[in-house]
């Protein structure tokens, strides 16, 4: 989960590209392969809906707004992972 954490950095400033999309569902699916537990299995199932999110609409502005609140719920949970 390092590498999927590092590839979506902000700091890095990733663009996004088909490329980008991919290497995520790699990684999220690498991780899930891995885990057992059910709680962590349900963050990275946050996380891979939160990527589908975002894969399908680009830009906040184009979300609806059930949509703009579920994605921005999932970046404030990953944030509370990483205090």
């Amino acid at each position: 989960m390092a590498k999927f954490y590092a590839l979506i950095n902000r700091a890095n400033q990733p663009l996004p590209s088909q490329d980008l999309v991919g290497r995520m569902y790699r990684l999220l699916d690498e991780a899930t392969k891995l885990i057992d537990d059910p709680k962590i299995q349900a963050r990275l199932d946050d996380l891979t809906l939160l990527k589908m999110v975002l894969d399908k609409v680009k830009t906040d502005d184009l979300m609806p707004p059930w949509m703009r609140f579920a994605a921005n719920s999932i970046k404030r949970y990953r944030l509370a992972l990483h205090r």
